[in-house]
């Protein structure tokens, strides 16, 4: 099974209506990237060993009548038919998926170009925002005196 599999399951499960999904763990967000690297397929940057679980919520009869009729269902059928994948639906009642996980902001700051470097020159060094006079617009050719040292 390769990334690209489990790219269209998934794409599928949500298309079918999930409300939530991870594999082998792993909750995906909106934000989440399946991929492959090397020999292993990465989930939110970390690998997963085989066999993949894909947990998933919703409603299971909708979820399960809609994902057999769309493209994701269709694609987890010939993965089974043609290459002897496992592939199994199993509806339960209840079902706890983990937390997403998410990536933090540690340090930021606000890029300084030639342009907002005039613009600033009088405003506080500890000021995060950039000002700009709303009558002159930023002027993208130097002048000559902004080209000599």
């Amino acid at each position: 099974m390769l990334s690209k599999d489990l790219q269209i399951i998934v794409d599928g499960l949500w298309q079918a209506g999930a409300e939530g999904i991870a594999v082998n763990g792993q909750r995906l967000t909106s934000k989440s990237a399946i991929r492959f690297a090397g020999e292993a397929i990465l989930v939110n940057y970390r690998p997963l060993s085989r066999p993949y679980t894909i947990d998933v919520l919703g409603s299971s009869n909708d979820l399960q009548t809609e994902f057999a009729d769309n493209d994701g269902g269709s694609y987890a059928r010939a993965l089974k038919d043609n290459y002897g994948i496992r592939v199994s639906i199993d509806g339960v009642t209840s079902l706890t998926l983990p937390a997403a996980t998410a990536l933090t902001v540690r340090y930021a700051t606000v890029p300084v170009t030639g342009s907002s470097r005039r613009s600033t020159s009088s405003a506080s060094t500890s000021s995060p925002t950039r000002t700009t006079s709303p009558t002159t617009p930023p002027n993208p050719t130097p002048t000559p005196s902004e080209t000599t040292p």
